[in-house]
């Protein structure tokens, strides 16, 4: 994080992925545990490029809960007033829930960016070890909806071989350790 505002402090301009890294880190500095939670579309296999999307999920201990932030829009998916995970994103965009919003200190438009991340929530993935100094591996968790492909490749050309696949929300949303 401290390399990528550096780079910022110069001009630098950034993607999802540097948005998230830096959010996370932020996060964990100041004792709120996060992670960078990758979000990838249906066709994440056969798509040359836009198969995914990067966002910051961050546990509230008082929610006992984890809650999506994507920082690169400036957004917090609430549903009546309480800030939800990725996969609740995902299932109250599906039933059109009544009360579905966003928090956000810059006024993101809520619909605009619902319609805009909608496609990306289908997998998800995060690190076993998301430390960014002293990793002790790199494998990834990744949630598959039940009954789908477990994926192999991102955009056709990336290995996704240090993935291990579970249909698990308890395990993928388990608290911190």
């Amino acid at each position: 994080p401290i390399s990528i505002l550096e780079e910022a402090k110069q001009g630098k301009r950034f993607r999802c992925v540097e948005y998230s890294a830096v959010l996370a880190g932020a996060l964990n500095a100041v004792g709120i545990p996060a992670r960078v939670l990758g979000l990838k579309t249906e066709d994440v296999e056969t798509r040359e490029s836009g198969a995914g999307h990067v966002v910051t999920e961050a546990y509230l201990a008082d929610k006992k809960k984890w809650i999506m932030v994507d920082g690169q829009w400036d957004v917090i998916p609430t549903l009546k007033g309480q800030p939800l995970n990725a996969v609740e994103l995902q299932e109250a965009l599906a039933k059109n829930a009544k009360g579905l919003g966003v928090e956000s200190l810059s006024g993101a438009d809520a619909k605009k960016y619902f319609a805009w991340v909608a496609p990306y929530l289908f997998y998800f993935d995060t690190r076993f070890d998301s430390r960014i100094e002293g990793a002790t591996h790199t494998r990834s968790l990744m949630l598959v909806p039940v009954g789908a492909k477990e994926p192999a490749v991102f955009q056709k050309k990336h290995s996704l071989k240090s993935m291990v696949y579970t249909n698990s929300l308890r395990l993928f949303y388990a608290p911190p350790a």
